[in-house]
């Protein structure tokens, strides 16, 4: 008989925002989970876009790099989620995904009895967890960081300057073949592809946070044109840098900004379904 995975942390809070609400690039170290009550959630990961409605759940599992952006119509209301198991690789196969249309039943048990009881919310907590390992698909993990850690963070600290694969190599001790091949089975993408995930990813917080115009984001990550941005940002999202600012500019119209060289621009801040 396998053993019992015990939980180190649980902790279920019902989240309200208004309007709209993004969060940077991220990474956990703890699995989280989300629910949908009111409006829908847009969530890029790996150059991936997958988007959550209401009454959806949405598992979002250790070292899922994502950034997210929620939007209410008027209000983003949702289920936060928040645990760890004793054995950090407990369940480690199960990585993110979304269940369409979840019963809600139970996650309302657990946030009632929270308070007040918490060992039944916990009970309720582990029959959800019962519930969606077996709904959910398993698929290959290796935990991401140790062999190419200095890698991973040089790239997230020089993102926006001109990187060569050796470099990165070098920083890990490996040959150039052989680091290319290691870092694509860990990260299920190129180191390139990873440095152009991580500029889209800033690029979208730019345009979510600032009023800056697509030459100037363009610029200060490093692009040599907007119209090269441009391309590059709708390659990776499937949605041009403009459509991004006009989704929130319906919710929050800006003030008028100056045209920049592909598509206009402006959005306020928001949140992850796991925020303390």
């Amino acid at each position: 008989m396998n053993a019992i995975p015990l939980l180190s942390s649980y902790k279920i809070k019902r989240l309200v925002y208004d309007k709209m609400r993004a969060k940077k690039f991220i990474s956990f170290a703890r699995p989280c989970i989300g629910y949908l009550l009111r409006g829908t959630a847009e969530f890029w990961i790996n150059g991936q876009s997958y988007t959550a409605c209401e009454g959806d759940l949405i598992y979002i599992a250790a070292e899922t790099e994502y950034y997210s952006l929620w939007i209410g119509d008027p209000q983003v209301q949702w289920y936060s989620v928040d645990f760890s198991f004793a054995d950090p690789l407990a369940f480690s196969k199960f990585r993110f995904q979304i269940l369409k249309n979840y019963p809600v039943e139970r996650l309302n048990a657990m946030c009632k009895h929270f308070d007040e009881s918490p060992l039944l919310s916990i009970s309720e907590f582990y029959a959800l967890l019962s519930d969606l390992y077996t709904r959910m698909e398993q698929s290959d993990y290796t935990p991401k960081y140790g062999k190419i850690r200095p890698a991973v963070e040089y790239l997230r600290e020089h993102y926006a300057e001109p990187i060569k694969t050796a470099k990165l190599a070098a920083l890990c001790g490996y040959s150039e073949a052989h680091f290319y091949t290691l870092f694509q089975a860990l990260m299920q993408v190129s180191p390139m592809t990873y440095k152009t995930n991580l500029l889209v990813e800033r690029a979208m917080r730019e345009l979510l946070e600032t009023n800056d115009g697509i030459d100037a984001i363009a610029a200060r990550l490093g692009f040599s044109s907007a119209n090269y941005f441009c391309r590059v940002f709708t390659k990776t999202v499937k949605k041009t840098p403009g459509e991004i600012r006009r989704s929130s500019q319906k919710k929050n119209p800006p003030p008028s900004a100056q045209k920049p060289a592909c598509d206009p621009l402006s959005i306020p801040a928001i949140s992850h379904p796991c925020e303390q």
